[in-house]
Order: C-alpha cells, then structure tokens, then sequence
C-alpha cells in the first residue's frame, strides 16, 4: 500500500487534476479496504486510466479482498479483471477471460450478487462462442435467459433489454449451428 501513494503521488498532470480521483486515491490510502481500491480501479477503467496505477490497485483489491474473505469484492476484482481486458480488445485472452468470469461468478454467487448475473452469462456466453463453442455459448445465454424470468424483482433482470439480449444471443448461435428450428423458437 506505500507503493499505492507513491505511486498516486507521482500520477501525470491531467490526471492529477481530476478531483474525483484524487479523493478516491486518498479514501483508499487511509480506509485501505478492497471496496475503495476496487472504486479507484473501477474509476480508472471507465476512465482510460494509467495501466501501471490501474494494475497496482487492483492487485490491492485481490489482496484487500483475500484478506477480508470478501467473496462480493473478489467477484467484482474478477469482473473488472474482465473489463480491463474487453478494453485491450485482445481476443487471444478469450480462455484467461472465460476463467475469470467463472472465477466472478462462483463469488458473485456466494456473495448473493445476483446484480452481476447478467453481465457475466452475457460474458460467457460470448467468449464461448467467439472460441467456436457454441454449445457452451448456448449453455450460458440460456441460463441468463432463465435467470430473467427468476428474478422479476430485479430492475436488472426484469427488464426487456436484457431478456431480448439473451433472445437475439440464443437465435444467433442456433442459426450459427444451422439449427433453425430452435433458432425460431427464440427469435
């Protein structure tokens, strides 16, 4: 964590002048909990942060979280791991990015996260069937499908934006696999 402040010691002039992540960087250096190197982390991906001060506060994050037995904050390190690499675009790292969505889910899971759920069903489902396994794509979208339909009191779940994912995702992979009848069934 003394690397942390240094590091947000030395930080380049426009970031330097962006408030909200110096007072992010500062909560984090005193409170030094997974949740508020997870909130820099997170700042500093939807923000085209610096890699290095990216990369150091998310490995405080997986520490922060270890230590506390936090299966919530591990799940959400995992997803931002996610995030970090949808924003390299490297499709190489499907198999890495199929890990740690396994990975999110299993703590999201035990956290009782379910907020999470459909972004990771879409995740995988995706990396299943860029690799060319559809099967497995198929396997994912319909358990988020399914999940929409068990969680009505979930504004994430309920709502039909996520449903018509999970719709046009199975449709595409069955017509993907010249399975036409099914693909019907879900367009």
């Amino acid at each position: 964590t003394l690397s942390l402040l240094f590091l947000s010691l030395i930080i380049n002039a426009d970031i330097v002048q962006d408030s909200t992540l110096i007072q992010l960087q500062k909560n984090a250096a005193i409170e030094k909990t997974a949740e508020t190197y997870l909130r820099v982390s997170e700042y500093l991906i939807k923000n085209s942060g610096e890699e290095i001060f990216l990369n150091a506060y998310m490995d405080s994050a997986y520490h922060a979280a270890k230590k506390e037995n936090s299966d919530l904050y591990l799940g959400m390190y995992y997803k931002y791991l996610i995030d970090v690499q949808n924003k390299k675009d490297a499709t190489d790292s499907l198999v890495s990015k199929i890990e740690n969505g396994k990975k999110a889910f299993t703590h999201c899971r035990r956290a009782g996260a379910k907020d999470m759920e459909p972004y990771l069903y879409t995740h995988l489902g995706i990396s299943y069937f860029l690799l060319n396994k559809i099967d497995s794509a198929i396997y994912y979208f319909k358990d988020g499908l399914q999940s929409t339909y068990q969680n009505p009191d979930n504004p994430i779940y309920a709502t039909l934006p996520a449903k018509s994912n999970f719709l046009r995702f199975l449709t595409i992979s069955y017509k993907f696999r010249a399975n036409n009848d099914s693909a019907l069934h879900y367009a």
